[in-house]
């Protein structure tokens, strides 16, 4: 509890951090109350509406079809939301378990999965991403299948260095001299301790994981019509940029503000998490 109070104290006085956590908390509200802030429903079409620019009934404008452009980007909130959340727990699941493994045992388990690291490593990541998704088929759920396989490196390797500093301690000795079995060692006492890496890891993740899917949704690969994601949406309304501009400014900076909100709170929570990081 000490500590807790402790990395909030940390956040409180980094104003980046407070205006990540409020451009996420907005968000987040925004995908909860979705239909009561949207004016119209994001498959909507009135087709004598096409390329309207921004008004009072249509803030944010239409799409060449009649679409509300803000409706959409509201109920692509909950899109943006869920692909980070799932894509984020599958790598981080994926790469905390064969971090622990790898750090705890060592020897040839360790050496292996090591090299199995630096194999997924060795190929560039969105290059992997869209062979995957491709292979799959397009569709929101083969991306975050495809993201998650790539995307767990970072973890496997983080949590094995923080497990072989841990598992070095004395405590982990006695705990393991009283009989304790390795499975209650690694889950009870080694991965409490090196959750808050983790956490930090998971927070600049989704900012990541939302950039990826929303470029391979922009390739075609992720949400399929008429689902309103960003990345698609913005895709949409590229070929008429001159006509109606507003079709993919809108959902490129709801993108940006997204990312930056991650990325400010995830800077925060590393440094009230370990202050010898701070710069």
């Amino acid at each position: 509890m000490d500590q807790f109070r402790a990395v909030l104290r940390e956040l409180k006085q980094n104003k980046l951090a407070l205006l990540g956590a409020g451009i996420i908390v907005l968000i987040v509200l925004v995908a909860i109350f979705a239909p009561y802030i949207a004016p119209h429903h994001y498959a909507r079409q009135v087709l004598p509406d096409r390329f309207l620019p921004p008004s009072t009934e249509y803030p944010l404008g239409t799409d060449d079809i009649g679409r509300c452009i803000f409706s959409r980007m509201i109920y692509g909130s909950r899109l943006a939301l869920m692909v980070g959340v799932i894509i984020v727990g599958i790598q981080a699941t994926i790469g905390v378990t064969l971090g622990l493994i790898s750090g705890f045992y060592g020897r040839w388990i360790d050496s292996i999965l090591m090299r199995l690291v630096d194999i997924v490593i060795a190929f560039p990541a969105i290059v992997l991403a869209l062979a995957i998704a491709a292979t799959l088929g397009p569709g929101l759920v083969n991306v975050m299948i495809a993201l998650g396989i790539i995307g767990w490196t970072g973890y496997a390797r983080v949590v094995r260095g923080q497990v072989l500093s841990v598992k070095e301690n004395d405590y982990i000795e006695a705990i393991r001299a009283v009989g304790a079995s390795d499975i209650r060692i690694i889950f009870r006492h080694i991965l409490p301790n090196v959750v808050a890496p983790i956490i930090v890891m998971a927070t600049l993740g989704m900012a990541g994981a939302l950039l990826a899917a929303s470029a391979l949704s922009f390739l075609g690969l992720g949400a399929q019509p008429p689902e309103p994601c960003w990345g698609a949406i913005l895709a949409a309304g590229r070929g008429f940029l001159r006509r109606a501009w507003w079709i993919a400014t809108f959902p490129g900076i709801a993108i940006m503000i997204t990312i930056l909100g991650f990325n400010f709170l995830g800077d925060g929570l590393r440094d009230a998490l370990d202050p010898r990081l701070k710069t």
